[in-house]
């Protein structure tokens, strides 16, 4: 039988393939579409320039004329996770949450919004110098998982 002969079979399933074009179903913007008109807002302090500069990382562009607009809100929390037998704390874990929101900047319309949590920790027994080093890296790691979270979410928006 001519079926037991892989490479007809092989061929023709590639022609198939090739021919379909692999298109989705709906006609929805690219995910680079989507990314590359995002205007971001402007930093208030230390932890939105390291959100920001984050998600500039990952967005193609950020253009005066963008279609969409991302605002956001961040706050964090503070707790000790470990602690010395005479009361020292040895290890910091900060809590992050952003909540944001794209618009569309032609009829100010929320399209999509959406809150995301990360966390990171870091040791405190060191000076206080190397402790405030220490507070500020975590304080940029926790910033770059939310933007890491926020960019994912963007792409299931302009995937879905």
């Amino acid at each position: 039988m001519w079926l037991s002969n892989r490479r007809i079979f092989l061929a023709f399933g590639g022609a198939f393939l090739a021919g379909c074009a692999l298109q989705p179903a709906n006609q929805m913007q690219s995910v680079d579409q989507i990314l590359s008109s995002i205007t971001l807002e402007t930093p208030r302090d230390r932890r939105s320039f390291y959100f920001r500069n984050a998600l500039e990382d990952r967005l193609v562009s950020s253009d005066p004329g963008s279609r969409y607009g991302l605002s956001y809100q961040l706050s964090t929390a503070g707790s000790r996770s470990a602690i010395a037998p005479d009361g020292r704390s040895l290890r910091q874990q900060v809590e992050g949450m952003v909540t944001f929101m794209l618009r569309d900047l032609t009829n100010n319309a929320v399209v999509y919004t959406q809150s995301r949590r990360a966390f990171v920790g870091y040791s405190t027994n060191g000076s206080s110098a190397t402790t405030q080093a220490a507070a500020r890296d975590a304080e940029r790691r926790l910033m770059q998982q939310l933007a890491d979270e926020v960019i994912r979410d963007l792409m299931f928006y302009g995937a879905a």
